[in-house]
């Protein structure tokens, strides 16, 4: 549910008719600044986001006119001697070079003319066919015409001399076109000048590098549509002027291998770098140049050199992915659509929902605008979208000020009403009265009722005092109670109380007018909930904690057990009524403030220094204590979220005692037992040393009473082992696991060998010590191994794994016998439970090992787990605490 109070139709009307007022406003304002050019610049480097790293098709070389090339011969290229861009040209054809492209005017007649144009008909010529682009630069620009061209016009233009002109294969135009921000985003293609029509350097390189001669190039590109066609396979989009949009594989300097001139003259360059490529010659790294241009790529204020943005030029035509713009048509549709959805979902919200939604709808935009470039290759304007978004945004936040100040000024008395309603200090009678004076003041009422919803109960108070009981006000409630909207039934009307989506309350009310609430009031005594949700729902919530608090309280107070709450630092902060009689009534301070441990050593806690350790960590533990001649169950569990210790001591003295007298009577059973069944057992063998004079049967008779006495011998035993397991009290000593690992294994060998199975240990060759009880601990990897034994087949494989991490020793016992059953295995470790199965009923057992193993691990500080599947095998895992060994 919305946290608002929820629109009447009315008011979801007026938010639909301003949104589209508001809609149709920003509509026209984007549209205006689009088609006026405002904000081009921005709009302008904006849209470079599109432009994006990508592969080139390694098909270019730039040879650098750099500054050690005018280092060595001379400053300005122009005035270099012809020879060397001869010896260049002949050197780039006999690397097999495919197309040379200079962007050098020639424009001044030299002696060694003849030598450049000798060496383009060579190269011409060669095996290669290089062909040769010279530059021309156009002259003084001539707008177009209100008419279509698609081309650009000079009255003049620069060219090469006559001789090297006649022996270029194209004579190309070098001129830029920077956009309004000085950067090259754009080149011309088809250009007059001189009742000629010639092409751009691009265009004709590419040309060129086809094998189109300058002859047919005429007739090969058409403009229809504006679209230059280079060959109907390479179209490019142009506009009236004919520019196209070039993409830009990469920052400068970035893309394309550059090699020095003055190393191409001196051999210091691998001729294969050449071979079938286009090579592109131009002032490049040179201090001072001037033909250097911001462009896309350049994140950092990097300027890109003339011929390489030429490099880039000619690389989108190869790529046939020169950029297109949507129509006109489109980006008003765009616009449009963009304003008017933004602006009919954000009148219905919250001002910060309204920025939450806008920053995911530019979100949005720019994910699908770059998913319709790469698609596509077709840019779409940016700025309209942003625009269009933030501007809705922005004034409809404007809007929302507007009607809150207004909003604000017609219900300055809710303040009034906040300031009465704290001055109740959370009393809910007080509560009632100030929501029911505020509710009177904003419309007439007959009758009314507020309600607060609470966990265990409802609490209702009715207005006017003294007015009787209105049955129809409960039919209103229930109704709200259903749906947790706004009712109108007749005279009567009821408006939940929500606060964070959950209902807390209802308003109910019998109206005095016919006409009933006009919007103005209805409006109020919603500001009216939404300002008081927050202070009823403490209402409520401090009544529920108070009652929650005087119930625990009750509990702590009146158990039997010793209750008691500790510190971090392990001081007495709060106790029962059963601690005050039983031990600091014993005391001759009082107990609070002090340690839990000295209180309890004033009473008779004979073992403190074992009770401190256990509070050395924040967890929870359970310890017996002998205390004023009685036994006590300590349980204590550490409130991290307060950072108190809950203690409780319980009064287990009974049972300890009958824990006692089992342990005796368990260990005199199983002590008078043995007797007997020895017995039994020696009289057996005896029979069974004459069994020549027996039957069959008495023979099988005799074998039974072997096996049932041996069993029996065998539980006995186990008892008495597990019983005194339980009541050792000998101290431990740091033991070499390793070493006594050997010594079980060469005990245990013949076992193994017996049933033919394969034993492999894996040990580590270092000492590895825990803190252990030897007998208990070698009792217990005793059991695992012949428990491995006993339920694996012969033939099979058993390993015993030692590995150590940290402060821990895991010992891995694994096997490929029978393997435990999935519905056995929680019940594994339980005393006298033996997982049985058809292929385990022939082995005999107690089910008191792994109860035994599982004692002995926990009381030296360890745990065992394991993990098995029914015919395939079982590993038992031990971990146990090392300590570090003091030799």
């Amino acid at each position: 549910m919305n946290l608002q109070p929820r629109s009447t139709a009315s008011s979801k009307r007026q938010h639909l008719k301003r949104g589209l007022i508001l809609g149709a406003c920003v509509c026209v304002l984007v549209w205006s600044m689009a088609f006026g050019n405002i904000l081009s610049s921005f709009r302008l480097r904006l849209n470079d986001t599109y432009f994006v790293n990508n592969e080139s098709s390694e098909r270019m070389v730039i040879v650098a006119l750099d500054d050690a090339s005018l280092e060595a011969y001379g400053r300005s290229p122009t005035q270099w001697s012809r020879r060397l861009y001869a010896d260049l040209i002949q050197s780039l054809s006999t690397a097999n070079a495919r197309v040379i492209a200079f962007d050098v005017i020639f424009a001044e007649s030299s002696d060694d003319d003849n030598l450049v144009a000798e060496a383009m008909q060579q190269a011409r010529s060669s095996e290669a066919r290089t062909r040769v682009i010279m530059p021309i630069v156009g002259v003084n620009y001539i707008a177009s015409p209100s008419t279509v061209t698609n081309e650009v016009t000079y009255d003049t233009e620069l060219r090469p001399v006559d001789a090297i002109a006649d022996e270029a294969d194209y004579l190309a135009y070098i001129n830029a076109f920077p956009d309004r921000d000085g950067a090259i985003r754009r080149q011309a293609s088809i250009i007059s000048s001189s009742d000629e029509v010639g092409f751009t350097f691009s265009i004709a390189t590419f040309l060129a590098y086809l094998r189109i001669p300058s002859s047919a190039a005429q007739q090969v590109i058409s403009v229809e549509n504006n679209i230059l066609s280079i060959t109907p396979q390479h179209p490019v989009p142009i506009d009236e002027n004919g520019l196209w949009r070039q993409n830009f594989f990469g920052t400068p300097r970035t893309t394309f291998p550059i090699v020095s001139m003055l190393d191409v003259l001196e051999g210091e360059v691998d001729p294969t770098i050449f071979a079938d490529k286009i090579v592109l010659v131009g002032l490049y790294n040179a201090l001072g140049a001037i033909d250097l241009y911001p462009v896309p790529t350049a994140t950092q204020g990097q300027l890109m050199a003339g011929i390489e943005i030429h490099a880039h030029a000619i690389e989108t035509l190869m790529h046939d992915n020169a950029i297109r713009e949507v129509s006109l048509l489109w980006r008003i549709a765009t616009i449009g659509t963009i304003s008017m959805f933004t602006s009919l979902l954000i009148v219905f919200m919250r001002w910060y929902w309204e920025i939450l939604l806008s920053l995911l709808m530019v979100l949005s935009f720019i994910i699908a605008a770059s998913l319709y470039f790469r698609l596509s290759n077709t840019m779409i304007d940016l700025m309209d979208g942003f625009l269009a978004i933030g501007l809705t945004l922005l004034f409809s936040i404007g809007i929302d000020i507007t009607s809150e100040i207004s909003r604000r000024q017609k219900t300055e008395f809710l303040l009034q009403s906040i300031v009465a309603l704290s001055a109740q200090e959370l009393a809910i009678d007080g509560v009632f009265r100030v929501i029911a004076q505020d509710v009177e003041t904003i419309v007439p009422i007959r009758s009314g009722s507020i309600s607060l919803v609470t966990e265990d109960a409802e609490q209702h108070y009715d207005f006017p005092e003294g007015q009787p009981e209105n049955p129809k006000l409960k039919a209103m409630y229930d109704k709200v109670q259903q749906s947790q909207h706004i009712v109108h039934d007749g005279d009567y009307f009821a408006i939940p109380m929500v606060w964070q989506k959950r209902l807390i309350g209802v308003i109910t009310l019998e109206l005095a007018a016919k006409t009933g609430m006009t919007p103005k009031q209805e409006q109020l005594l919603q500001d009216l909930v939404w300002q008081l949700a927050p202070a009823l729902e403490n209402v409520r919530l401090y009544n529920e904690t108070r009652n929650q608090k005087e119930l625990i309280e009750a509990i702590l107070y009146a158990s039997p057990s010793i209750n008691i709450i500790l510190n971090k630092q392990r001081q007495i902060v709060s106790s029962n009524d059963t601690f005050h009689t039983l031990i600091e009534a014993q005391l001759s301070t009082p107990a609070k403030g002090r340690d839990l441990v000295q209180v309890l050593e004033e009473v008779g806690l004979t073992e403190a220094s074992a009770v401190q350790e256990l509070f050395a960590s924040p967890s929870i533990f359970q310890h017996e204590i002998e205390l004023l001649h009685k036994t006590f169950s300590m349980n204590a569990s550490f409130l991290y979220g307060v950072d108190f210790w809950l203690i409780i001591l319980s009064d287990i003295t009974t049972l300890a005692e009958l824990s006692q007298l089992k342990t005796q009577m368990i260990r005199m059973a199983s002590h008078d037992l043995k007797n007997p069944i020895s017995t039994v057992m020696g009289y057996a063998n005896l029979i069974s040393m004459k069994m020549d004079n027996l039957s069959e049967k008495q023979v099988r008779y005799i074998k039974s009473i072997e096996r049932a006495a041996d069993t029996m011998l065998q539980i006995v035993t186990d008892i008495l082992n597990l019983e005194n397991l339980r009541a050792a009290n000998a101290r431990p000593e740091a033991i070499d696991l390793i070493q006594m690992m050997r010594e079980l294994i060469v005990r245990h060998e013949p076992n193994f060998a017996m049933k033919s199975q394969i034993f492999q240990a894996e040990l580590t060759s270092d000492t590895v010590c825990v803190l252990a009880q030897p007998g208990q601990l070698s009792q217990a990897i005793t059991n695992l191994l012949d428990n491995a034994s006993k339920y694996t087949p012969d033939n099979g494989q058993i390993t015993l794994r030692v590995t150590t991490q940290n402060d821990v020793v895991q010992l891995e016992v694994e096997d490929n016998g029978y393997g435990i059953p999935k519905e056995g295995q929680a019940r594994l470790f339980e005393e006298f439970y033996r997982a049985k199965t058809a292929a385990t009923s022939h082995i005999s057992g107690t089910g008191l090992v792994l109860s035994m193993v599982k004692s002995i691990i926990e009381a030296h500080q360890g745990r065992i787990w394991f993990n098995s599947e029914e015919g395939i095998g079982s590993t038992f895992f031990v971990e146990l605490p090392r300590v570090r060994d003091e030799h």
